[in-house]
């Protein structure tokens, strides 16, 4: 009963701070997020660990669910990839100073590690009893926690905001029941996993696969339900005593997905000597389309005077990059 009593208060401060945003004046709404919101959840994550004492109790699904996990990233990161070779890639309008990247380490990074720590000590508190009711308010709780426009879920109409109910709710939703239903059986690391890559994507690779709001929910609901039936499947086998080819996990599955995502964000922060770049406009038709990628190599000021006329090179103009042009006889076309 305590535990079950620490767990709703918990959800209940979670819910209530992120519901409070509504009446933030809007010129202060950054404010909130960047310094009151991450302050919330650390306390709420100092809170739990204090009161709630270390659960030893053994979970069977441990390897499977982080196997099934290792298999969501790889697909979503393996569709993104084709996503944007096929449908163009375009750039991400955040901030990619080392200011930027911390503030979003802070500011959503930090919370995603606390709620999938919390969302665990809760579920794994939980008794069989009360544990649907649980996995329930938990899924509403974090669901509603993820998404930062509260103001549209609070002015919410199904027939009028169709499209956001599609692209932002059922999406959050879907991923928050299955991460739920994961950390019931056990899955903290491997919810940890997939949530950290799911959200990490958007907010630190510069480049990103031109797709409408509406495909990647869609493809985010079939991850997690791909995810899901493997899952439940595994599961299955292991309930009827068969041997599961993913229940032995092993450390080298995570070196695939793993290389590449790193690779991913180093050429995009341009830490190796030549960086991809999607074309932005059309001002390079003929040469480049709209949404291609091409990849720069980067030049030292010391070697600026080697350019060539009639070569194409990237510039930077009032702290801004342009788009790609071509310089021709010492004049830009």
């Amino acid at each position: 009963m305590k535990k079950k009593i620490l767990s709703v208060i918990i959800l209940c401060i979670l819910f209530f701070a992120q519901a409070y945003m509504i009446f933030v004046p809007i010129d202060m709404i950054n404010t909130y997020l960047e310094l009151i919101r991450p302050i919330v959840w650390i306390i709420m994550l100092i809170f739990t660990i204090v009161l709630f004492e270390k659960n030893e109790q053994p979970y069977k699904q441990k390897s499977n669910l982080f196997a099934v996990s290792i298999l969501g990233v790889s697909i979503y990161l393996f569709i993104m990839a084709i996503c944007g070779l096929l449908l163009k890639f375009s750039y991400s309008p955040l901030e990619f100073t080392l200011k930027g990247i911390a503030t979003r380490l802070w500011t959503y990074t930090l919370i995603q590690i606390i709620r999938e720590y919390l969302r665990s000590k809760v579920m794994t508190s939980t008794t069989n009893r009360n544990k649907w009711v649980m996995m329930a308010f938990v899924t509403i709780v974090f669901a509603f926690t993820s998404i930062d426009n509260i103001r549209s879920v609070v002015r919410f109409d199904l027939i009028k905001d169709f499209d956001y109910f599609m692209t932002v709710l059922l999406p959050n939703i879907s991923l928050n029941l299955f991460l739920t239903y994961a950390a019931l059986k056990g899955g903290f690391k491997s919810n940890l996993l997939y949530s950290i890559v799911y959200y990490s994507v958007p907010l630190y690779l510069p480049i990103l696969p031109g797709i409408s709001k509406i495909l990647d929910a869609v493809i985010g609901c079939t991850i997690v339900f791909i995810m899901y039936i493997v899952f439940t499947k595994l599961e299955w086998n292991d309930k009827k005593k068969r041997d599961s080819k993913l229940s032995d996990f092993h450390w080298k599955w995570l070196i695939f997905p793993g290389v590449v995502f790193i690779i991913a964000i180093f050429l995009g922060l341009g830490v190796f000597p030549f960086m991809p770049v999607s074309v932005a406009s059309d001002s390079m038709k003929g040469e480049f389309q709209k949404g291609d990628i091409v990849i720069v190599y980067k030049v030292k000021k010391e070697s600026i005077n080697k350019i060539e006329s009639g070569q194409i090179i990237q510039y930077r103009a009032r702290k801004h990059i342009s788009n790609t042009q071509s310089y021709r006889d010492g004049k830009r076309l």
